[in-house]
């Protein structure tokens, strides 16, 4: 399941998402993310200013431990 299919669900409104390939300094924020997260892979999700992995860490919580990551997704960025 994709990240953004997973954070729909929760039918969220106060979230970011920045499309790396959309921006014209996109590979500057690949760059910075990988110094931040040792990963220059995206996505790249961030829970009240924790990285927390990319998809298929993403899935895991959702699938593990929804209540988690519903109690988080407010101060989610997904890059």
């Amino acid at each position: 399941m994709a990240t953004k299919d997973i954070f729909a669900e929760y039918k969220l409104k106060d979230y970011k998402v920045v499309e790396l390939d959309q921006i014209d300094n996109g590979y500057e924020y690949q760059d910075v993310l990988g110094k931040i997260t040792n990963a220059t892979t995206v996505p790249r999700v961030f829970i009240a200013g924790k990285c927390i992995g990319g998809s298929d860490d993403t899935e895991r919580l959702h699938e593990n431990d929804t209540s988690r990551l519903i109690i988080s997704v407010f101060f989610l960025i997904i890059v």
